[in-house]
């Protein structure tokens, strides 16, 4: 059963590739101390690649729960995305090296 109810699967890849985006808003599980953006659903992950892909800005929702946290699958590195949205306001030209 999936606990979050995300729509994923070959349907929800299919759906994403006919459609472009201004904006992506995305969450998932952690960020590493290194900037890797995981998770633990490597099928949801997949669902987020392809809509960060189909975007002109990507930005992550992210809690400070969130940080220094790796989990089993990695979505990408925090340079491959626009931004990150924080309790503190809008990061961008994020890099952890």
């Amino acid at each position: 059963i999936n606990s979050c109810l995300a729509f994923s699967g070959e349907a929800a890849a299919e759906a994403i590739l006919r459609y472009n985006a201004d904006i992506c808003f995305f969450s998932c599980r952690g960020i590493s101390d290194d900037g890797r953006l995981t998770d633990l659903s490597e099928p949801e992950n997949e669902i987020r690649k392809k809509m960060i892909g189909n975007s002109a800005a990507s930005y992550m929702l992210c809690t400070s729960d969130k940080k220094n946290k790796l989990y089993y699958h990695n979505l990408c590195s925090v340079e491959e995305i626009t931004g990150m949205i924080t309790v503190d306001g809008i990061k961008t030209n994020l890099s952890f090296r």
